[in-house]
């Protein structure tokens, strides 16, 4: 256990490291309703192409879900340009992906890290013309999962009753060649 809680610590000061330093001001708000006329966020910033939705049961994307219907969190990242990047994915269990809110009630996400593997193994690369994707259940099929380096826990959750939604959270990508401003990706929906 101590062996696990060096290994975040080391996590969070070489995330802490990553953020000191030359930060641009700005923020991007990417954020799309049941109104909206896609149901993906889908931009590219200097030859990086970032993608984040929802898909329902079918697999396709949607902002409005029947209740009981499980969804997934599906969030892509393609490199568009000419050389590979690195992406270090720790990133995205530290800062909100694939939790909910209803209002200002934080509902959780849909699992908890139960370990981490060696901080080496946590940046990976992504070739010129190809994409890396997460995926992640809000229920779960396993109480328990390993992707990469990291191991899950499924958190003891329940299917949505009828009600407006959404998931947010904000990064700035550090990849390498490319730097991003501060990109807060929010998706709001609804439980029919």
């Amino acid at each position: 256990m101590k062996k696990i809680l060096l290994k975040i610590s080391v996590i969070f000061l070489f995330l802490s490291l990553m953020g000191a330093g030359c930060e641009k001001d700005e923020e991007l708000l990417w954020e799309i309703s049941p109104n909206s006329k896609t149901a993906v966020i889908q931009k590219e910033v200097d030859g990086i192409e970032f993608k984040f939705c929802l898909l329902n049961e079918k697999g396709e994307p949607a902002t409005v879900f029947n209740e009981g219907e499980n969804f997934t969190f599906q969030f892509v990242i393609k490199n568009n340009l000419d050389t590979t990047i690195i992406f270090d994915n720790s990133l995205f269990y530290v800062s909100g992906f694939c939790e909910l809110k209803n209002g200002k009630e934080n509902l959780g996400s849909s699992f908890k890290i139960v370990g981490i593997a060696d901080i080496g193994d946590v940046a990976f690369s992504i070739s010129p013309g190809m994409a890396s994707t997460w995926e992640v259940l809000w229920i779960p099929e396993n109480d328990e999962w390993s992707k990469g380096f990291v191991s899950y826990k499924r958190n003891n959750l329940q299917y949505l009753p009828k009600g407006e939604y959404y998931t947010k959270f904000s990064h700035r990508f550090n990849l390498g060649v490319v730097k991003t401003d501060l990109i807060t990706f929010k998706i709001n929906f609804k439980i029919s």
